[in-house]
Order: structure tokens, then C-alpha cells, then sequence
């Protein structure tokens, strides 16, 4: 893997690793209600993990603009209330029991700033070395929302593909 690496060749490590077999869904660019996950895994049991790609140090530092996302994700993390715009109390539908990070070996890990409830991924030559474990962000399953999630997505993008492109005469 070279020192240009593609957000696709990251995101087709990380799928490689989750093989698609044994009851796992794996989905890459998909909204998730708290912006767009590089590659989202539907575990059997109905956890999510969001994996994050950053191919650059720049790339990196502006998800620290991601403020609402990031906050949500520590408060629940910490188990502290958490509202909507409303001041209305929101379900953790969206929020994804882990969090990882997911880097390429260039980055010189020991000024990469993790969040304590993220996790960190390094791909390699040699495969993928995990370098932080994440935590469990939250234990609540909310299977039927993240397979609608996925059914909404593959749905869009195979209308825009097939469809929206066509012309009929």
C-alpha cells in the first residue's frame, strides 16, 4: 500500500477483513443520521460498528469539526442526556455501538488525538493492526433501523445507477 492511498483501497481493507459471510452486512457511504459512514458493519446480533477513513493528517483533523456528531457520540459514551435541536430527548438511533478510525501506516500514530470512546485501525502491507480497541459506545440493538438505513441507501443508489442515468424515448 503506498503513500497514496485511496479512501477506496481503505475502505476495501476494512471489508475484506469483515468477510460479508456469516450474517455480517457491510455498507460503504451510508448516511447515518449523524453524517455519512466511509463503511457502516451490521453485525449479526444487531450492533454497528461506523468505520471512518482518514487518508490524510488535514483529512483528520477536519472531522474535528464534526461537533454535534462527536459530542453526541461522547455523551452517550458517557451515559449523559443528550437532546435534539428541540430540546427533546432522542433515541441513540444513528449512533452506532462503535466507533473506529481507520488510517493508513504513514501517520505517525503518536500525535493522532482518538476520542476515548473511538477505536483505531492502521492498514498496512501486511494487513490491519489494531492499535486501539473501541469501546461499546452504547448496548442498545436497533437492527430494523440500521437494515431500513441499508435498504434506503442500496435503493437510492441502485435507482440513481439504473434508472435516473437512462433516457426513454
Amino acid at each position: 500500500m503506498a503513500e497514496t492511498t485511496t479512501e477506496f483501497d481503505m475502505q476495501l481493507a476494512v471489508m475484506n477483513y469483515h468477510s460479508p459471510f456469516g450474517g455480517k452486512l457491510l455498507i460503504p457511504n451510508i448516511n447515518t443520521g449523524y453524517g455519512e459512514a466511509d463503511v457502516l458493519m451490521l453485525s449479526k446480533a444487531g450492533y454497528a460498528t461506523e468505520y471512518e477513513i482518514k487518508i490524510s493528517r488535514s483529512d483528520f483533523a477536519a472531522d474535528k469539526k464534526k461537533v454535534y456528531k462527536h459530542n453526541t457520540y461522547e455523551k452517550v459514551f458517557r451515559n449523559e442526556p443528550f437532546v435534539w435541536w428541540n430540546d427533546k430527548p432522542r433515541r441513540k438511533n444513528g449512533i452506532p455501538n462503535y466507533f473506529v478510525y481507520v488510517v493508513p501506516f504513514y501517520f505517525n500514530l503518536d500525535t493522532l488525538k482518538v476520542p476515548e470512546y473511538a477505536g483505531l485501525w492502521v492498514v498496512g502491507e501486511s494487513g490491519i493492526s489494531f492499535e486501539k480497541v473501541p469501546p461499546c459506545i452504547h448496548k442498545e440493538k436497533h437492527k430494523e433501523f440500521w437494515v431500513g438505513k441499508i435498504a434506503h441507501s442500496l435503493n437510492a443508489k441502485y435507482y440513481y445507477h439504473y434508472f435516473s442515468q437512462r433516457r426513454y424515448r
